[in-house]
């Protein structure tokens, strides 16, 4: 860690704000808007925080072409249109789309109450972005920002 933030822990079950309407995100790829609402929907395990501050695995036949046809330009694209900071950790997922964020100090579902207390108030630039949401942006490792 180099004392700028906490990453998300490992394991950690993450889910894009079920209420931005995709779909009206200016400039957004056919392939940021399927990723942007595969996380409102099923959510994404935060499976390494070592390293990138965050990164999306995803599957798919080596010899496809899945990344031109859903207009991304390789397989390290910064996926700049989806609203990153409305990512947030999850304290429960039982399927279907959940609309509670978790109290990321405790691991208790929110109460609807603003919660600006980042992951770690020791390490963090107090930029907590409330109501249990963690932006991954703010979050670096020991190689700092990519």
């Amino acid at each position: 860690m180099d004392g700028a933030g906490s990453p998300i822990p490992e394991g950690a079950r993450v889910q894009l704000d079920p209420s931005i309407d995709v779909d009206t995100i200016p400039g957004i790829s056919s392939g940021e808007k399927a990723i942007a609402k595969a996380l409102q929907t099923y959510g994404a395990y935060v499976g390494d925080n070592g390293g990138a501050r965050m990164a999306l695995i995803a599957e798919y036949a080596p010899d496809s072409d899945a990344y031109s046809q859903a207009g991304l330009s390789g397989d390290f694209v910064a996926l700049d249109h989806i609203p990153w900071a409305k990512l947030r950790v999850l304290s429960d997922w039982s399927g279907g789309t959940q609309t509670t964020p978790a109290d990321t100090d405790t691991g208790t579902t929110d109460t609807g109450a603003a919660d600006t207390t980042p992951l770690d108030s020791a390490s963090d630039s107090g930029s907590g972005s409330g109501s249990g949401e963690v932006d991954p942006t703010a979050a670096t490792c020991g190689n700092g920002p990519r």
